[in-house]
């Protein structure tokens, strides 16, 4: 390798990932699509409040989050916490609602979404590039 050249930016494989859906049905159909896309290690919230604390306790490397759950947040809380405390996280937006524009996300789904959307959006996130800050 020339000095000219250098060492692309890899990231460490997703391993693990957050879900925030208050649809129990849905919660655990992500959660099987991103086991069948390598991803073992799933953590699910109904709230806000869950998530947080389960990102804070196990940071994981991706989230996925609807907007509209339980409890008087919404997963646009959960976007700002992790665009905060955790700028090199993917997150992709998973609602029937669109994202604020200044969310930090690597993939936007509208729902319904369907399992190639769902694949392709975790692929997104597995090359997500944090913003230079």
């Amino acid at each position: 390798m020339s000095a000219e050249q250098t060492t692309p930016d890899v990231r460490a494989p997703i391993t693990s990932a957050l879900v925030l859906e208050d649809e129990t049905a849905i919660r655990n159909l992500e959660r099987t699509m991103l086991n069948m896309l390598k991803i073992p290690n799933v953590y699910e919230a109904a709230c806000v409040e869950d998530a947080i604390m389960l990102f804070d306790q196990h940071n994981p490397g991706l989230v996925v989050t609807d907007n509209s759950v339980i409890g008087a947040q919404n997963g646009e809380v959960l976007v700002r916490y992790v665009n905060q405390h955790s700028p090199s996280t993917p997150v992709i937006w998973c609602s029937s609602e669109k994202p604020p524009s200044d969310l930090e996300l690597a993939a936007v789904l509208i729902k319904p979404v369907g399992y190639t959307a769902f694949a392709n959006a975790v692929a997104a996130a597995r090359n997500y590039q944090p913003p230079n800050p």
